[in-house]
């Protein structure tokens, strides 16, 4: 994992989600693909679906499923090791939306 990578993709992503967060997942989805790309969009979002705790149901077992299987992603304990965690400004059932959204493009 390049920490560094994670880090950019990861920044990309809150700004957009910000820039977003009053519409919809598949306006955030559309934005970080226009800047970043749909590889690295991929990355992104399995990233954040990635960086929520296991305990937590809000987060759907086949989106995980989904970002588990996105490859090239950071995996959760690399992440942890890094010390890139969820992101506080996003709540879990908006990570999970973005997941699901990510996963139909």
């Amino acid at each position: 994992m390049d920490r560094k990578q994670v880090k950019d993709r990861r920044k990309v992503l809150l700004d957009v989600y910000r820039e977003t967060c009053d519409g919809k997942p598949s306006d955030t989805i559309a934005l970080l693909t226009e800047k970043i790309g749909a590889v690295e969009a991929q990355l992104a979002v399995s990233e954040l679906v990635r960086s929520v705790g296991d305990w937590d149901g809000r987060v759907y077992p086949y989106v995980r499923r989904w970002a588990d299987g996105v490859s090239g992603a950071a995996s959760r304990e690399d992440m942890e090791a890094a010390w890139i965690y969820q992101p506080p400004e996003i709540h879990p059932a908006h990570i999970n939306q973005l997941g699901q959204t990510a996963m139909r493009k």
